[in-house]
């Protein structure tokens, strides 16, 4: 069986880490990606997964700038339902545009834990 070349491939495992005792990952830059599902560590402990985007009022000051929640265009925050060791799929227009991001769990990790969001390059 041929393999693809991985730094060609345009499918990405980024890790998001949420730290002991915390509900917030560290964030990424997704830009001109589209997220394509998670991958959740063995003992993870939540349920739900929700998005938060760097949003920058002014482009002329990119550090002047705070973290909003994501919803969708019928008012709902964006959260997904899941459970420890898995791969979860987010359909494409769930995230359509996602720039520098972070996740925020429904409960605090009791250790460490890395999520992976597994995204697709644009074009």
């Amino acid at each position: 069986m041929a393999h693809s070349n991985p730094t060609q491939d345009p499918v990405r495992r980024v890790p998001f880490t949420v730290a002991s005792g915390a509900a917030v990952s560290t964030d990424q830059n997704l830009l001109g990606h589209v997220v394509l599902g998670v991958v959740t560590p063995e003992a993870f402990t939540s349920t739900t997964i929700a998005f938060d985007q760097w949003v920058v009022p002014d482009p002329a000051y990119p550090n002047v700038g705070r973290w909003v929640p994501v919803y969708d265009s019928t008012g709902a925050e964006v959260s997904i339902t899941v459970a420890a060791d898995r791969f979860t799929v987010i359909p494409p227009s769930t995230l359509p545009y996602a720039a520098q991001t972070r996740l925020r769990t429904g409960s605090a990790e009791g250790a460490d834990r890395t999520v992976l969001l597994v995204t697709r390059q644009l074009g």
